[in-house]
């Protein structure tokens, strides 16, 4: 588990952590990604794919309630911790990504770049690297 920014092989900022209320997602595009959904709920800060994996609606236009978020378009929700699926349709996980607050800036490990991208591997949410 990186711990320090020389063992974090790429981060990629996505926005302030200013920008972002308690329980009101945010969607992210950043360069060379999937549209994310970035989360800051009472315990962290969370990052996943924002497209649901059973209609292709955006997460970020879903309700969001404790740890889940419900997809607006069928009811289907997901754990934002570990993107399982945890209410019908949903049933394929949506991908979470490692997060990290550098500079106050909500930052994800770029997928490719670290041993870290498992998604068996634990997340730091919202740690210091």
């Amino acid at each position: 588990m990186p711990t320090t920014p020389g063992e974090i092989q790429t981060i990629l900022p996505l926005c302030a952590v200013a920008e972002l209320e308690i329980g009101t997602p945010r969607r992210v595009i950043a360069e060379g990604m999937p549209p994310l959904a970035v989360f800051r709920l009472e315990e962290g800060f969370f990052v996943t794919n924002d497209t649901c994996t059973h209609g292709e609606a955006s997460l970020c236009d879903g309700f969001v309630d404790g740890d889940e978020v419900e997809c607006p378009w069928h009811s289907g929700k997901f754990c934002v911790r570990d993107g399982r699926p945890t209410a019908f349709p949903a049933v394929e996980p949506i991908k979470v990504y490692r997060t990290y607050i550098v500079n106050d800036q909500v930052c994800i490990e770029k997928p490719g770049n670290s041993p870290h991208d498992e998604a068996a591997a634990p997340i730091d949410h919202g740690a210091q690297p």
